[in-house]
């Protein structure tokens, strides 16, 4: 897990999440990008502490930003960017990459994964969680995602004019109360693979409506469709 932030003058405002894929690359999602972070931080739970106070943490100088050619905003379709670090990351306990989804990964609605981030615990209310925090969700069809965001009009079609697309997932909890929310753009949707007894990130938080509405799952940058795109850079 990685949270990309702006330093000004000594002072850092972290934005978003994000993933490491390798030892210079963070995956994210490309409207944190636009944000313009410089920083990006590794190895710690805390966001309220640093190497002074005996966390593990490291911060990185970010080099370049990519974002997906086909990301439009104010449409949210490729909703995802790369983050290139100054310097190697050197891998440990603490600093590790995630493993990305075989090209063939087939996805079922109901299937259990995971989200992890430090955002907002309410809509509009509160401040990021200085703890990391992960919670389970479960896959959701994306006929059921089309049919409740659409109920939004405007609000939902500006920004996902031909609805949500098989490059999309839909997830959350059906009884509410369990999703992603501001500040956890950016972060990955992850599922664990038995056979292998290793994860994969499967998805990039990207948007919903509101936080925990059991009528609107949040919405995911598939990772499996925007494979060439990653080995690109």
């Amino acid at each position: 897990m990685a949270m990309l932030g702006k330093l000004e003058s000594s002072n850092i405002t972290w934005l978003c999440g994000g993933s490491i894929i390798d030892e210079y690359h963070i995956l994210t999602a490309a409207h944190c990008a636009l944000e313009r972070p410089n920083i990006v931080r590794v190895g710690g739970h805390n966001i309220e502490l640093d190497f002074r106070s005996g966390d593990r943490s490291e911060r990185h100088e970010v080099a370049k930003l990519t974002l997906h050619p086909q990301y439009r905003p104010p449409r949210s379709y490729h909703d995802i960017a790369i983050v290139t670090l100054r310097r190697a990351l050197v891998y440990s306990r603490f600093v590790r990459p995630i493993c990305l989804p075989p090209p063939d990964l087939k996805l079922r609605r109901g299937m259990a994964a995971k989200i992890t981030g430090h955002g907002y615990q309410e809509f509009n209310a509160g401040e990021l969680s200085a703890q990391l925090r992960e919670a389970q969700i479960q896959l959701v069809r994306r006929k059921f995602c089309n049919a409740s965001y659409a109920r939004l009009g405007r609000a939902f079609f500006d920004k996902y004019p031909s609805g949500v697309l098989s490059h999309i997932i839909c997830a959350g909890d059906e009884k509410g109360g369990v999703d992603a929310c501001q500040g956890d753009s950016g972060g990955p949707l992850v599922q664990h693979n038995e056979a292998t007894n290793t994860y994969h990130q499967i998805g990039v938080i990207s948007s919903g409506f509101g936080c925990g509405n059991p009528e609107y799952p949040g919405l995911y940058v598939s990772v499996k469709h925007h494979l060439k795109f990653i080995a690109a850079i």
